[in-house]
């Protein structure tokens, strides 16, 4: 995630060629979203794909300080996740 996260930016995450080529989408800034790990302020709301797999489309939540907090597939997959516990560093 850049450090300074702005709707409409697009970027490689990864780029290693027919290894890891993994692209996001920053799409939406959140005042807050909620997990069954509770609230979170700042988020940041992704789109994320892969050329290797290019039938699935992932959706991610980033909360600031902590990373992903939310994932699931919108497209070609089926894998969800979500934070039920965090400790924040610092």
């Amino acid at each position: 995630m850049p450090a300074v996260a702005r709707p409409s930016r697009a970027a490689f995450q990864e780029h290693a060629r027919g290894v890891a080529e993994d692209q996001g989408w920053i799409v939406q800034h959140l005042a807050h979203a909620r997990t069954p790990g509770g609230r979170f302020r700042d988020v940041v709301r992704a789109l994320e794909w892969s050329r290797l797999e290019p039938d699935v489309v992932s959706q991610k939540l980033y909360a600031a300080g902590i990373g992903i907090i939310a994932e699931r597939d919108l497209a070609g997959g089926d894998e969800h996740f979500w934070v039920v516990a965090h400790t924040r560093a610092g």
